[in-house]
């Protein structure tokens, strides 16, 4: 690994794209922000870049927390212009201010910065002694070091100028950095790579070194091949079609180091048709190429022919000839096309991979080097009628829950769309090949994905998340197959050797999961070796999406709802919905949420309104209605339909309880202000009784208790004294709480008692030592009536009253 180099302000290797912008990787989160649409490139030589097509597409690092570029600087990257023109924009911090990087017609580059205009000095400008090319990748530094009083231009780590800086200062300019437009200057057509920007002068082994960072991971490779290759039709697809005609194809040979490359045929006059001489060589698997048409190959660029050899064990090899030295530059690449191809089709459509190998690549030694490399081509169908009457859809919803947790199925089915015509049964009827024939018929499902690092708001899933998919046909699981920087895929053969008209075959998608963005996203099934049809693929769509259906049922967070309206809570987070009222910043919140927060199994509606706190209103564990105020039970109403205040769960069937002392009041608010007569009920008498009470406090002083007694009487009292029992005898006592008789007045109190007699009544009087001016009221009534009372010295008194006098 290259030396880590201090002082670095900005990196941006313009790897990737996050919303917008381009990370820093500098360490000080100066992420660009990138202006207009340019496009992620990958590349050989430097990995990946940025690309601007437009003058007014750029990067903006921002102001706000980037440091002054007013002592020594160095700007290093590497760029690829497409086309020249009027002076553009590469690089700026103000165009005459901190430092700037400026691309001229004919590829000159200039740099300029701008002196203390206080001080008088002006602007100071010093460009590169030599041009740069298009479409190459060239290393590009510019190094201001004023303690030195110099401005040095480095080219591919070489320096290529050096001048006196005219310069004793650089005036502090207000501005983002720029890279390439996005401002009012026009910007750079072309790519763009690893922008470094430092804070002090580097000195040549370390723009060097730096260089060198930008291409470690490809290196060693392409110091062993460096050179690479491509075959592909007109569509630029890397395949092999078999067709009814012969077809045209392409050979690319690509460099893919930073240096220009040359091959020197062996012999320029050579004409061995078996390979002798030739820079190129194109070697296929037995049974790729049709034998008859071999004869018949071209190469329609000039100076190029072909010729071919096959080996005992079948393979063909194609012999590219030269009449002279091929030179390809950095990144560039020299394209042959071969005519008259001719693919076999016993084989149907399949996967094989085709050998390249050049001979005459010259070294610094002089000696020619001859190396291989091996690339997967795909042989496709492209004979029968193109367009198959089979249909991809979806049974049932098509929406998966986006939440990253609900694992979804899908059941898709693949239909037979012609018309069930007895007449024409036979003619309608699809047919496969079995997997037992050499060229079975192969349905190969695959998704947009999203490969690590990377936004794609259309993948269906991450590449982590797909290869988990589980893919099930005719009762069995279909393996998935990676491949390295593809999607995975699952290949199956249809469990069924023909298709009848309406009839169809149903591969089902189990744990399918997803945490990217709503919206749709697209299903491949790739279908080969259909007798009578070409290779072709079948698509539908799936949604992402937080609500799902199932037949009349909505479910959020939940793939199948199993109620009209399903909401559950699949990852601890709250469904919140929220009314925004009127009121300016006044907010009213409801939040409903899957399940109970005390284990409850329904559900929850938390409701927040204008003062503190909040009201829970949900169904608890046991299945009863709750009410609840900051996490305390207020009222429940249970399965059983007992209702319980106060409480969680209920002793009879209405049950309120008093759990912190402060009573549950009922008020009653009458018209006049301010005036409050409340009433309030216990779940038990103060006095010990077992049954409840009900308070009443009235417009006056002091209150009234109404409620049971601990023997079960019904007892009225003022100021918590007893006025009233009612035993449950039946007996009434005024004044005490055990009459003795049906209706018994203690104290200065009437008694009325059915004595039979004067000495039953004397005797019931004395009994109850009862107080002065007590009364007893008795006889055997209507006959006569005795009267019984006692003065305050205790004397006893009596008068009778008989039926006749009344």
């Amino acid at each position: 690994m290259a030396k880590q180099i201090n002082d670095l302000v900005l990196y941006l290797p313009f790897s990737e794209f996050q919303a917008g912008s381009t990370p820093d990787h500098s360490g000080a989160h100066r992420h660009g922000t990138i202006v207009g649409k340019p496009r992620l490139s990958h590349d050989a030589i430097v990995g990946a870049s940025i690309v601007f097509a437009a003058p007014d597409q750029g990067v903006e690092s921002p102001q706000q927390g980037t440091p002054s570029l007013t002592g020594d600087q160095t700007i290093a990257m590497w760029i690829r212009p497409s086309e020249f023109g009027d002076r553009r924009v590469v690089f700026n911090k103000t165009p005459a201010g901190e430092g700037a990087i400026m691309l001229d017609a004919g590829g000159m580059l200039a740099y300029r910065y701008s002196g203390d205009q206080a001080a008088g000095e002006g602007t100071g400008e010093v460009g590169a002694r030599e041009p740069i090319e298009t479409d190459v990748w060239t290393h590009i530094s510019v190094v201001r070091d004023l303690s030195a009083r110099t401005i040095s231009w480095y080219l591919n780590g070489r320096l290529s100028n050096r001048e006196e800086a005219t310069q004793d200062t650089v005036a502090a300019a207000d501005g983002p950095i720029v890279v390439a437009g996005g401002g009012d200057a026009a910007g750079m057509i072309g790519g763009i790579a690893h922008l470094r920007v430092y804070s002090r002068a580097l000195a040549a082994d370390e723009i060097v070194r730096t260089m060198d960072s930008d291409q470690t991971a490809l290196s060693a490779f392409h110091q062993a091949h460096p050179i690479g290759f491509r075959i592909y039709d007109d569509h630029e697809h890397d395949v092999l079609a078999i067709r009814e005609s012969p077809a045209t194809y392409y050979l690319e040979i690509l460099n893919e180091t930073s240096k220009p490359v040359r091959f020197v045929p062996a012999d320029a006059a050579a004409t061995d048709t078996k390979g002798s001489g030739a820079l190129f060589d194109l070697c296929f698997r037995p049974g790729t190429l049709e034998d008859a048409a071999l004869d018949k190959l071209c190469i329609t660029e000039q100076g190029w022919r072909v010729s071919y050899s096959k080996s005992a064990d079948g393979c063909v090899t194609l012999h590219f000839h030269s009449d002279q030295e091929v030179s390809i530059k950095p990144g560039a690449f020299q394209r042959l096309t071969i005519t008259n191809v001719v693919v076999v089709p016993g084989g149907g459509s399949r996967g094989t991979r085709v050998l390249f190998r050049y001979r005459g690549l010259a070294t610094a030694g002089g000696q020619a080097l001859t190396r291989t490399r091996l690339r997967h081509v795909s042989i496709v169908n492209e004979r029968g009628r193109v367009s198959i009457p089979l249909r991809l859809d979806i049974v049932g919803s098509r929406r998966i829950q986006n939440n990253g947790v609900t694992a979804n199925t899908l059941r898709l089915r693949v239909t037979n769309t012609l018309p069930d015509d007895p007449a024409e049964r036979e003619n309608n009827t699809i047919r496969f090949n079995s997997a037992q024939q050499d060229a079975p018929s192969k349905a190969i499902l695959a998704f947009d994905t999203q490969p690590n690092g990377r936004s794609v708001p259309w993948a269906i899933a991450s590449n982590d998340h797909a290869i988990g998919f589980g893919v099930f046909h005719n009762g069995r699981q279909v393996p998935a197959e990676s491949v390295e920087g593809r999607s995975p895929e699952w290949s199956l053969h249809p469990a069924v050797t023909k298709l009848g008209p309406a009839e169809f075959f149903d591969i089902e998608l189990r744990n399918v999961y997803t945490d990217l963005q709503p919206g749709p996203t697209a299903v491949y099934l790739h279908y080969e070796n259909i007798p009578g049809y070409r290779d072709g693929t079948l698509t539908t769509t799936v949604e992402k999406s937080p609500v799902c259906f199932s037949g009349s049922s909505v479910g959020v967070g939940v793939a199948v709802p199993s109620s009209t309206f399903d909401v559950t809570n699949q990852n601890s987070a709250f469904f919140r919905v929220y009314n925004f009222s009127r009121g300016e910043g006044s907010i009213a919140g409801t939040r409903l949420v899957g399940e109970w927060h005390g284990a409850g199994a329904g559900a929850q509606v938390r409701y927040t309104g204008a003062g503190s706190g909040f009201i829970d209103i949900g169904q608890d564990r046991h299945g009863g209605f709750v009410v609840e105020s900051d996490d305390i039970p207020r009222l429940v109403v249970q399965k059983d339909g007992a209702v319980v205040v106060g409480s969680s769960r209920a002793f009879g069937f209405f049950d309120v309880t008093n759990p912190n002392s402060s009573f549950f009041r009922v008020y009653n608010f009458p018209k006049g202000e301010g005036s409050i007569a409340g009433t309030r009920l216990v779940g038990e008498w103060h006095g010990g009784g077992a049954g409840a009470q009900v308070r009443y406090t009235g417009a006056g002083s002091g209150f009234i208790d109404i409620g049971q007694d601990a023997n079960g009487g019904f007892v009225v009292e003022t100021d918590d004294a007893p006025r009233l029992t009612v035993q449950k005898n039946g007996y009434v006592g005024i004044g005490t709480t055990t009459p003795k008789t049906r209706f018994h007045v203690q104290g200065h109190y009437m008694v009325l008692s059915k004595a039979a007699n004067n000495e039953e009544a004397k005797k019931l009087l004395q009994d109850n030592a009862m107080p002065a001016h007590s009364l007893i009221i008795g006889g055997p009534w209507l006959d006569q009536i005795y009267f019984y009372w006692k003065d305050n010295t205790g004397k006893h008194y009596t008068a009778t009253i008989k039926g006749s006098n009344f």
